[in-house]
């Protein structure tokens, strides 16, 4: 439901609609039978991604929901002292995007980490070993054995790759942004040159061998990304 939402596929009359035909999808015992439903997205999905979303979704189900005497929305909150305690229970990976069927193949974040996604592997891929090198220059900056500048500089790009943007844009389904991608895998390479000159003027060989992974993880993901989106192109085609 909430992928429906996020997405713009079920409008707020049909929303409500299937929460009156098809109740909650929740399994918890309840007293009586009333049951929840819990939705979640992003706050910027009104307004920011969707145009206007915000009074022609977000706004409308609430004036439906205010005349249906079936369905009330209440504050997550407030879901305790309606509904009684059960039992523990250990909460699942999952993400907000998991489907019925991620879960079954044990696919917890499809849009950020698919196995089947060859963006995704080598964004992955050049990530740990960026992590890699950033962690030999802060156990060597500990150590005052390191070029102050360039360490800094470093850890500013290495922060600022570690959002989750570049890979969502690689998921495929259906979202797709070459540029997107290049922007997040381009801060790592910002983060990895600067690490790499900042041991190699500290005579500091140790990270040779990674900084060559990662320069060679971001020709993989060059090619990639112009392999994917000849592949999508064809698709639409045909």
């Amino acid at each position: 439901m909430s992928n429906k939402i996020a997405f713009n596929e079920i409008t707020a009359e049909n929303f409500v609609q299937e929460i009156l035909v098809n109740g909650s999808a929740s399994t918890l015992p309840t007293a009586s039978s009333d049951e929840f439903l819990i939705t979640a997205m992003d706050g910027e999905t009104f307004g920011h991604h969707i145009a206007h979303y915000e009074k022609m979704f977000l706004e409308q189900v609430y004036i439906l929901v205010e005349e249906e005497k079936m369905v009330k929305s209440v504050f997550l909150s407030e879901l305790i002292d309606i509904f009684p305690e059960g039992g523990e229970t250990n909460p699942r990976p999952s993400s907000w995007s998991t489907t019925g069927k991620d879960m079954e193949s044990g696919v917890y974040f499809p849009l950020w980490n698919h196995p089947s996604n060859p963006v995704h592997k080598v964004l992955h891929k050049m990530s740990n070993s960026l992590e890699q090198i950033i962690s030999l220059c802060d156990l060597n900056h500990k150590k005052n054995t390191i070029d102050e500048n360039y360490y800094l500089t470093a850890r500013h790009f290495y922060d600022k790759s570690l959002y989750s943007c570049s890979s969502w844009w690689a998921s495929m389904r259906p979202s797709w942004s070459p540029i997107l991608i290049f922007k997040g895998a381009n801060l790592m390479m910002l983060a990895a040159l600067n690490a790499h000159l900042a041991l190699t003027y500290a005579q500091i060989e140790e990270g040779e061998m990674i900084y060559d992974q990662i320069t060679n993880y971001f020709s993989q993901l060059l090619t990639e990304l112009s392999k994917q989106s000849a592949n999508l192109i064809n698709a639409k085609i045909d």
